[in-house]
């Protein structure tokens, strides 16, 4: 976990870049043209509490972290990544424990031990917020199909390309999957998880 690398004068939005975000690319324009809508606080991949507030406008002496596990490995066709997630920055109110396995075609993302290690008790210490992991923020080429339970799914459901249907929540309670634009996502819950699908206009 490093600290903000590129404070353009006007920009201000990339503090969560060195925050163990995962940008998944099949034709390598998923992201572009996206990122004057993006919500900068939830980028893909990352684990953070969802906030509303302004990000910080510059870097901070603290940036970075004290944390040790960090690490990679890779022969160009498959790889591994893990690491501890906790900042020394007070914006930064979340930790977890996270590690990402790439293999021909697909990446498997875990995480454990996701908790808030700062709160509204102190100054500008968090918004109280849902924390979340962020699957994804991308455009969307198609209309977006899923099923909340893979094991008893016999239709999918399907959200239009205008969107209309998009902006709700699913609780769920075993595995599912959703698909849009070549890219599908498959999360492994045992119950107790909710995935929000959210598509501005």
């Amino acid at each position: 976990v490093v600290g903000p690398e590129d404070y353009d004068t006007a920009v201000h939005r990339s503090w969560h870049g060195g925050s163990g975000g995962l940008q998944l690319m099949v034709d390598g324009q998923e992201y572009a043209g996206i990122r004057a809508s993006m919500d900068w606080h939830v980028l893909p991949g990352l684990t953070e509490e969802w906030r509303t507030d302004a990000l910080p406008s510059k870097s901070n002496a603290e940036a970075g972290s004290d944390i040790r596990f960090a690490g990679m490995a890779s022969d160009g066709r498959h790889g591994v990544a893990a690491f501890r997630y906790r900042s020394n920055v007070v914006y930064d109110t979340a930790t977890a424990v996270k590690a990402y396995f790439f293999g021909e075609g697909a990446a498997l993302a875990a995480g454990t031990a996701i908790g808030r290690v700062r709160d509204s008790s102190g100054p500008r210490w968090g918004q109280n917020r849902t924390i979340v992991t962020t699957l994804d923020q991308t455009r969307r080429y198609t209309a977006v199909t899923y099923c909340p339970d893979a094991h008893a799914c016999p239709t999918p459901a399907t959200v239009p390309l205008d969107g209309s249907g998009c902006n709700q929540t699913l609780q769920l309670n075993g595995t599912a999957w959703f698909h849009q634009g070549g890219k599908g996502y498959v999360v492994l819950a045992a119950g107790g998880v909710a995935v929000r699908m959210q598509c501005p206009p």
